[in-house]
């Protein structure tokens, strides 16, 4: 199963916190927090177009 596109956003920005690259803390967090709401909002976006879509008789 491929990786969710919001996952690699995560890991890419929880690796800047490690290495240093971003220092700040409390931004650190709010952008996870955004990541993890958008990551929530396109979940549920493509579950609700799986379970509505019609296919072509």
């Amino acid at each position: 199963m491929p990786m969710l596109p919001m996952t690699k956003q995560l890991i890419i920005l929880k690796k800047l916190f490690e290495t240093g690259s971003l220092t700040d803390q409390q931004t650190f967090n709010n952008l996870r927090e955004k990541l993890n709401k958008l990551g929530r909002m396109l979940n549920s976006f493509i579950h609700a177009v799986e379970e509505k879509h019609m296919s072509p008789k």
